[in-house]
């Protein structure tokens, strides 16, 4: 029978602190002395771990999960903060997030597999696979000049950045071809080939080529090819199939706060941003990155696809941009969707890969991935100020706070002046060539109001629309771009009213 003693607890103990710490929790257990001690590079864990709470604290992200790997294991994994807030249900390094743009780095690899086994050619004109979709400059006399798949691999096609607008949300099974389908109506930017400009639909149709070429659905090959041989068990391309276990609930800001968010579906966009993993299987996924980043340059498709082109600002691979700072080369590439973001940096001189995941858009994810590359090198991370949609949130939950206020007072302004017509204290004047002038310049206010607020996306997004912005913005942006046109009419209403109206005399009244 098993005696309860001192040597048997402690056996326990050790064994569940081993557990503990193998597992991403419990770090409250290691000595002051672990903590200190250099976890990889110069990093220790306790630096680690304040400087992602700092930026926790910071940047009102609701959950983040974070992993360190290097070539052969796993050397950090944890989760922090919440997967949904509302449940009080905590990120753990199982949680599943949606990866937005680091999706790219998956069908990148795809197109260089089938390039691989000599189905695609990556000089060939997309033309060859997708006969029907011709985009040319629009110059009186374009050149013949076509676009590649390798053009598509680096941003290189001259499609525009602004061609995201277009994306339309859909689950159907159609819904890739029907988002490649809405090139058809763009121009290129500039001639194939002769500068770089990210535009994510580039991916997307990759994604149908790989569709053409197989005559799977990108989703039937990506699984087939890509994450059931590298065993990426835990990385999906549906919703509904990560909703099935720890997936997190996405967010944006609205009113200074995280706030739950359903993005649409964008199932035409999934080649470009919408695969789901967690930080287990993209811990696995950067040793393989990382693996292929000391073979030669033709060894293999993961290596091919880490060969960047130089053409224009950007190196860039398929999928991963390829750069240095301060001599310290990097690999990496950030994400973002509506509601999800994510980063991956590999540093191919001291063979780590760092993965940041959350459950909100922010520019606070890059900001920390980098920070901890920068703790990893000796380095002091450097800190971002501003963020674009906390901003965004800030200023358009002031200026809903004081439309709200001025709005109260103009509707009180017109209930007092409509009680003055009721009591018969005031009266429309008679009508005169100036009141027409009245008129039309109040409308005039009105419209150039109107045009300012509905040009407000262009203005603050990239000249992208209403449609695209109130998906990816604040919902404080729509509220307080509304709230400001029925402001502004109040006050025109009331203006009007006090231009074409006196109040009656005294005398009169009796």
């Amino acid at each position: 029978m098993w005696k309860w003693n001192a040597r048997s607890i402690g056996a326990i103990g050790l064994l569940l602190c081993l557990f503990l710490l193998n597992s991403g929790y419990g770090v409250s257990a290691l000595s002051q002395d672990d903590q200190n001690q250099p976890l990889v590079g110069e990093m220790s864990r306790s630096q680690l771990e304040d400087w992602i709470n700092s930026q926790m604290e910071e940047s009102d992200l609701p959950g983040l999960a974070v992993a360190i790997t290097n070539k052969d294991t796993t050397l950090y994994q944890k989760g922090y903060g919440y997967a949904d807030l509302e449940q009080s249900r905590e990120v753990k390094p199982t949680t599943l997030f949606e990866i937005g743009s680091n999706t790219k780095a998956f069908t990148g690899l795809a197109v260089m597999q089938l390039v691989h086994l000599g189905l695609l050619e990556l000089d060939a004109p997309v033309s060859r696979y997708l006969p029907w979709l011709q985009m040319k400059v629009q110059e009186a006399n374009p050149s013949d000049k076509e676009m590649t798949v390798r053009h598509l691999l680096h941003h290189t096609s001259g499609i525009p950045f602004s061609s995201i607008q277009d994306i339309p949300a859909s689950e159907s099974d159609q819904a890739l071809m029907n988002t490649v389908k809405k090139l058809e109506g763009w121009y290129l930017n500039r001639e194939p080939g002769e500068g770089f400009e990210y535009a994510t639909i580039n991916y997307d149709v990759l994604g149908l080529i790989i569709q053409e070429v197989t005559g799977l659905s990108y989703e039937a090959y990506m699984q087939n090819s890509i994450l059931t041989p590298y065993e990426l068990n835990n990385t999906f391309l549906f919703r509904e199939d990560a909703a099935k276990l720890d997936f997190a609930q996405g967010y944006k800001m609205g009113f200074l706060r995280p706030a739950a968010y359903q993005a649409p579906t964008y199932r035409g966009n999934t080649p470009a941003g919408y695969i789901i993993t967690n930080v287990e299987d993209a811990s696995k996924w950067l040793r393989i990155q990382l693996k292929a980043l000391e073979e030669s340059e033709e060894a293999s498709p993961v290596r091919q696809s880490q060969i960047p082109d130089h053409t224009g600002v950007a190196s860039y691979a398929a999928g991963w941009f390829v750069y240095q700072v301060d001599t310290t080369d990097y690999v990496a590439h950030g994400g973002s969707n509506p509601n999800f973001s994510s980063s991956m940096i590999m540093l191919p001189d001291s063979e780590v890969g760092i993965v940041v995941l959350t459950n909100m858009n922010s520019d606070y994810t890059e900001s920390i991935a980098q920070g901890i590359a920068s703790l990893i090198q000796g380095k002091e991370p450097t800190t971002i100020s501003e963020d674009t949609y906390k901003n965004v949130d800030k200023l358009m939950t002031r200026v809903i706070i004081v439309v709200s206020i001025l709005g109260i007072g103009f509707a009180l302004l017109l209930l007092r002046i409509a009680l003055n017509f009721v009591r018969k204290e005031r009266v429309f004047t008679d009508f005169r060539w100036i009141h027409t002038v009245y008129m039309i310049g109040g409308i005039c206010i009105l419209g150039i109001i109107g045009y300012y607020l509905y040009r407000l996306p262009q203005m603050m997004f990239f000249d992208l629309p209403w449609g695209f912005v109130k998906v990816w913005a604040p919902s404080t942006l729509l509220i307080g771009a509304w709230s400001s046109m029925i402001v502004s009419c109040l006050l025109v209403i009331y203006l009007l009213i006090i231009l074409l109206s006196r109040k009656r005399d005294k005398k009169q009244l009796h």
